[in-house]
């Protein structure tokens, strides 16, 4: 019995044989066989579910940075520091250098160094997650978890068909007991 093989989409059972575009020829039907093993398929599943929607990494990518939250937290420590510095650092310079322009301009430079940083790193956070993205949409479109192909249908005998191979055994059936001597 020959099999054709007919699609071997990289969602397996979830995409392909009930699809529109894969039309079942009168006389066969469509089955599939695993070609990763159990665990490697468990994996490939797990990994699919990164560069799903509501996966981590499409998030990122898109532009939730919940997971940068760390960073930014980080980075505001690190500026309160700065800005701690800078305030001893002028405080030293006597009475009047905390009223001075040039404390307020020190200040406020050093807020929008802050916020340019912090803007640039996520960024970065969100371009990288978008190259892993492709990384990982590169790799499940070359993976075929299965193989799937058509293969003939077995012909059931109709109703007259059954009926007459009946009668026909029956028939013979006696006949043959008959000419050994039976009856």
């Amino acid at each position: 019995m020959p099999n054709y093989p007919i699609n071997s989409s990289a969602a397996g059972a979830h995409i392909g044989l009930d699809a529109p575009q894969n039309k079942v020829p009168k006389g066969y039907k469509t089955a599939q066989v695993p070609r990763l093993t159990g665990e490697q398929l468990r994996l490939f599943h797990d990994f699919f579910g990164l560069a799903a929607p509501e996966g981590s990494l499409y998030k990122r990518a898109m532009g939730d940075l919940e997971g940068f939250e760390p960073q930014e937290t980080t980075a505001k420590r690190d500026f309160q520091q700065a800005l701690g510095g800078m305030g001893s650092r002028f405080a030293g310079l006597g009475t009047g250098a905390m009223q001075s322009s040039a404390f307020q301009h020190a200040g406020t430079q050093a807020g929008e160094d802050f916020a340019t940083k912090l803007a640039q790193q996520r960024q970065k956070y969100q371009r990288e997650a978008l190259s892993d993205l492709l990384d990982v949409y590169g790799a499940l479109m070359g993976t075929q978890p299965y193989q799937q192909f058509l293969v003939k249908k077995d012909k059931k005998p109709g109703f007259w068909s059954q009926i007459g191979s009946g009668l026909t055994e029956g028939l013979f059936g006696g006949l043959g007991s008959y000419l050994k001597g039976g009856f």
